[in-house]
């Protein structure tokens, strides 16, 4: 592994420290409230008539249990303090060093990158659908219009109506294959960068909407009106169900993503963890504890609102 910047050994050793210090306390916490609860239920029923050397050793015994529980209590308030900053401050060094010393995670971010674009070719899909659709009602009730039933022959108007129709399925074609390459596309990058196992985009059907109209032209009447209504049926089903199914298959693959990446942090947060653990003095926990905690707040007083806050209020009038 590539040297551990000393920023984030720094950081890393913190938290290690953070970790360490509740594994000391939560069992002696426990231990201590299980004894404070076992004191407390040894009270006299009649504390009041109860003589009073051995009234004043109760109270102090639960005194003296209460204020060890308080203690105790006060140090894991404060772990639970510091802990979601600290840990923040660590995710974001690990994400940095990552970035600067490791191709395939960049790799693995670059590629999921790709989803925004394959989202907007979905879009011109959709439209270029629409727009297919609408050509196909107006083909299909041209073909009507001055239809030769002697020689089967349509009219000048359903050709031209034909034609357009052709036109607005190689639009659709079109958005489908540039679609296609980008799920493609990103789908080499995350194997390039080693993540064989991403969930990919979907890829849209290929459907030669543009041949399939061209040849209704050169059937009957009544066998185009039957191809026009499979064709049809087709995509508008495709347009009110399956773009809606598909962008559901793409935030899934996304969040898969996601979740790959993230487990290479989590993963690589586990080397690093033990890459410092021989820096780690147990004898250093408290000390770590309480200065990571004036190092948070520092940080927090640092953002504009923390700036904000420590500004005195404008007395009124």
């Amino acid at each position: 592994m590539t040297e551990i910047p000393r920023p984030l050994q720094d950081l890393l050793v913190r938290e290690a420290h953070l970790r360490l210090g509740r594994e000391q306390l939560a069992p002696v916490l426990a231990a201590q409230e299980a004894g404070l609860a076992a004191i407390v239920a040894r009270r006299p029923a009649t504390l009041l008539f109860t003589p009073k050397d051995k009234r004043n050793a109760y109270l102090a015994a639960v005194a003296e249990a209460e204020q060890t529980v308080r203690l105790l209590r006060t140090g894991v308030e404060q772990l639970d303090r510091v802990e979601p900053h600290l840990r923040k401050l660590v995710r974001d060094a690990i994400e940095d060093f990552l970035r600067a010393s490791c191709p395939e995670y960049t790799t693995a971010l670059a590629a999921r990158e790709q989803k925004a674009d394959w989202r907007r070719c979905l879009e011109r899909f959709a439209e270029r659908m629409h727009e297919f659709v609408q050509a196909l009602g107006n083909a299909r009730n041209m073909a009507c219009t001055g239809y030769v039933r002697a020689t089967q022959a349509f009219s000048q108007s359903a050709v031209q109506a034909f034609v357009i129709a052709i036109a607005a399925a190689q639009k659709v074609e079109s958005e489908v294959q540039f679609a296609n390459k980008v799920a493609d596309a990103q789908a080499r990058m995350f194997e390039e960068g080693g993540f064989a196992n991403a969930h990919p985009l979907p890829r849209l059907r290929e459907v030669s909407y543009a041949v399939w109209v061209s040849t209704i032209g050169s059937r009957s009447l009544t066998e185009a009106q039957m191809q026009f209504e499979s064709l049809i049926s087709d995509t508008k089903r495709l347009c009110e169900t399956g773009i809606t199914e598909l962008c559901t298959q793409a935030e899934a693959a996304d969040a898969g993503q996601g979740s790959m990446i993230e487990n290479y942090l989590e993963a690589a947060w586990i080397q690093l963890r033990e890459a410092v653990t021989p820096l780690v003095n147990p004898d250093d926990t408290e000390r770590s504890v309480a200065d990571s905690e004036i190092m948070v707040v520092e940080l927090a007083k640092q953002t504009a609102r923390g700036r904000l806050d420590t500004i005195p209020a404008v007395p009124a009038g």
